[in-house]
């Protein structure tokens, strides 16, 4: 054997490339698309022209529209004016406007970069008042303009009120012009707009997980596997988080407010006051939030760990005497017991800060799915892993005194067109 293995021609191998310290795994969170506020112009009236609905797959929009796949578009209404005349599409949009009065609108319109549209909305049978908003497109192809339903560029009449009937769309070119429209969508709020984020991960410790491969044996058959068992459950655990940290999480759904109240601390010390006749040892909070029943802490500084009760009772106190373990609020004062003058308080109080939030909730997890993208050293060749449709089945919010590393554990899941993934090589030759 030794004299047998001394012939042998050496084969070349290579080593599994280990994870560079900067390397990134990449996670898009992706907003599903929310059906029951699509519409389309399959039942328009075309004035000045004439208009041909397509609903081949072929005539929608591209896919390059952000935030819609042609699956999820509708049908192209085709529109071909008379000779010299601007030619005009009216459409009814089926949901109650009042639901996205103050929302947004965005419609596809294909043209010429330059071309000018006039739309209009009004109440369905109100012919005299509504909303006007002057577009522009930007690009040759198709556009998506998206107008803020509040804000139009001019109105008639007394403009669009919104109640509980539907409404119906004009769009008028404003040159002789074909032209092509397809899929109204509308969005109550502002974050709705907002279809994907993309966050990362890097200074990456492990990416582990295997595709569970499951083997069937039939009665009268030979063993095979089991496509619908299959599945591949990874985990990634990383030291450092790159984008918005709220956005990775699945129970996140984000809102439109700005404004909280938040807990703060600060010393004080109590000075007397009379009011209505009686002395008081008073405290002055002047950022203290204008909330209703704010939560406050009142602590003397008396080497005791004891905290002064709250009679809450608001409004305007005439006359109240108080004991040395209880206080009142009103306005931003704490009023307490004359004795309690030249003594130092700790205070917790909330004050108003600006912010952005995030609703921690369920109803809002299955509108959501994940794209994952990740660097493989393999030998000397660089893979990519590409997953699209992925789900977080568990999300760090653990804190402690020290820098740690964060585990996030996800499985990969077939997409629309049942493919779970994709490893690919590149081309390092250019």
């Amino acid at each position: 054997m030794a004299l047998l293995a001394n012939c042998r021609d050496k084969l070349q191998s290579c080593a599994i490339g280990e994870l560079k310290p900067d390397s990134v795994v990449w996670f898009t969170r992706i907003r599903a698309v929310d059906d029951c506020n699509i519409f389309g112009f399959k039942h328009s009236k075309t004035e000045n022209g004439r208009g041909l609905y397509s609903n081949q797959y072929t005539d929608r929009p591209e896919e390059k529209i952000c935030g819609l796949n042609k699956c999820d578009m509708t049908g192209t209404l085709i529109v071909k004016p008379e000779t010299g005349k601007n030619a005009k599409v009216t459409t009814g949009v089926l949901v109650a406007g009042e639901k996205f009065q103050f929302g947004y609108q965005r419609i596809l319109i294909n043209g010429k970069k330059g071309d000018k549209f006039k739309l209009t909305i009004k109440n369905k049978g109100d012919s005299t008042n509504g909303n006007i908003y002057n577009v522009t497109l930007t690009q040759d192809g198709w556009n998506a303009v998206i107008v803020e339903l509040f804000s139009p560029d001019s109105t008639l009449g007394t403009g669009w009120i919104a109640d509980e009937r539907s409404y119906q769309l004009e769009v008028e070119a404003q040159e002789s012009k074909e032209f092509r429209l397809s899929t109204i969508e509308l969005f109550t709020r502002r974050t709705d707009l907002i279809r994907n984020s993309t966050f990362g991960f890097t200074c990456i410790t492990d990416f582990s997980g295997d595709p569970a491969l499951t083997i069937t044996e039939e009665l009268c058959g030979s063993k095979s596997y089991d496509e619908k068992a299959t599945k591949i459950e990874r985990s990634i655990t990383a030291n450092k988080f790159i984008g918005e940290f709220a956005e990775m999480n699945p129970l996140a759904s984000k809102n439109d407010t700005t404004d909280f109240d938040i807990m703060t601390s600060q010393e004080f010390t109590a000075k007397l006051e009379t009011k209505n006749g009686i002395e008081y040892a008073v405290v002055t909070l002047p950022d203290l939030a204008e909330i209703t029943c704010p939560k406050i802490i009142v602590q003397p500084q008396n080497c005791a760990n004891g905290v002064l009760s709250d009679l809450g009772i608001g409004g305007n106190v005439q006359k109240l005497g108080l004991t040395a373990d209880d206080y009142f609020l009103e306005d931003n004062k704490i009023y307490m017991k004359s004795d309690w003058e030249g003594v130092k308080f700790v205070i917790a109080y909330p004050v108003m800060y600006e912010g952005t939030a995030w609703d921690l909730i369920t109803e809002d997890m299955n509108k959501y799915h994940y794209y994952m993208e990740m660097e493989l050293p393999i030998c000397n060749d660089l893979y990519i892993l590409k997953a699209y449709n992925v789900f977080l089945t568990a999300v760090p919010m653990t804190w402690t005194n020290a820098a740690g590393a964060m585990t996030i554990p996800y499985t990969m899941s077939e997409d629309d067109n049942g493919v779970l993934g994709q490893l690919i090589k590149v081309d390092s030759s250019k």
